[in-house]
């Protein structure tokens, strides 16, 4: 009695039904977005690039300073003695008694100072790369919120499908019993035969419907799936709403069009295009001095 305990209640077990999970929230899809979508990391990288391109841009136009070293190494030493030079009496006075005109082991040193004094020109392309990298930013920003906006339409499409799916499956169970009826009813000589055609044909419409619905939820599956790199799992019902209280239109409207991300990019550009023309224009020639030294 004890095995046939167990074994039906390992076979109730297996039978059993697993719980339905439901569709991962929205906000799962938006995060695994915004670390696999590759929009957002090409914004990104394009943002750090101007940002290097702007500080080049800038340091054109600051003070530099160069150093160079070079070794040579010669064949021979020239040298020749202090009593050849001066007399006999003026040997003591250096201490090796000689003196090395070209050393075997020989070291030079350069040192270079620029200071740009007016570059007028170069002022205005850094400027025109500072702005730059202003735009690369809110391109980044604007790509982030185009990204969101993407998975937000999938998803709600994929929900969308799946209620439509569903409510077509009732239709067409509908309409085939519609069929039906009317072709008791025309049998019985109640009904035309255009009546028939007519109810054939909703059945049909019923069956587009539902394949529609089936291509739109495999086609927001795809994009989810694409876009955040996180497949989608369990029933993707229809989820309820709080229902509420929206903010009024006014605090939408009133605020400053700078803060959206395609405006400031946009604003921006324009800041660019106008650096980049006022540096093209026919300005005297940028006057450097140079402090050179070597030892």
């Amino acid at each position: 009695m004890r095995y046939i305990t167990l074994g039906a209640l390992t076979l109730c077990a297996l039978l059993a039904g697993a719980p339905a999970l439901a569709l991962q929230p929205l906000s799962t899809f938006v995060a695994g977005a915004r670390r696999a979508s590759t929009d957002d990391r090409v914004a990104a990288l394009t943002a750090v690039q101007q940002d290097a391109e702007a500080l080049a841009a800038l340091g054109r136009v600051l003070p530099s300073t160069t150093a160079r070293g070079v070794y040579t190494r010669n064949e021979f030493e020239a040298k020749i003695s202090a009593s050849q030079l001066a007399g006999g009496s003026s040997a003591s006075a250096l201490p090796s008694g000689e003196l090395i005109i070209q050393p075997a082991n020989q070291l030079d040193a350069y040192f270079q100072l620029d200071v740009p004094i007016i570059d007028v020109a170069g002022w205005a392309r850094a400027a025109a790369a500072r702005a730059n990298a202003r735009v690369a930013q809110s391109s980044a920003a604007a790509t982030i919120l185009d990204v969101e906006k993407q998975v937000a339409r999938n998803y709600y499409q994929l929900v969308g499908a799946a209620a439509l799916h569903a409510a077509a499956e009732r239709t067409l169970q509908a309409a085939q019993q519609n069929l039906g009826l009317t072709q008791e009813r025309h049998a019985g000589g109640v009904a035309t035969e255009l009546d028939v055609h007519r109810a054939t044909s909703e059945v049909e419409r019923a069956r587009q419907s539902i394949a529609d619905a089936e291509l739109t939820f495999e086609l927001s599956r795809r994009a989810l799936r694409t876009l955040s790199g996180i497949a989608t799992e369990g029933d993707a019902s229809v989820t309820s709403d709080d229902l509420h209280e929206e903010a009024p239109l006014e605090s939408w409207e009133g605020r400053p069009l700078e803060g959206i991300p395609s405006v400031a990019a946009s604003v921006e550009q324009r800041s660019t295009a106008e650096s980049t023309a006022g540096s093209g224009k026919k300005l005297p020639a940028g006057t450097r001095a140079t402090i050179s030294g070597s030892a």
